[in-house]
């Protein structure tokens, strides 16, 4: 029996959006810059 495995070396990235109450938006990039991250990180 042949089994053929596909490789994928580069995920392809999507564009999403979101609506977030402003002050959880805060929190997240305050949280980000603690960890010297970018919001995009999460």
């Amino acid at each position: 029996m042949s089994r053929s495995v596909i490789h994928v070396d580069r995920m392809q990235n999507i564009k999403i959006s979101s609506k977030v109450d402003e002050a959880v938006w805060n929190d997240l990039k305050a949280l980000a810059k603690e960890q010297h991250k970018n919001v995009s990180g999460y």
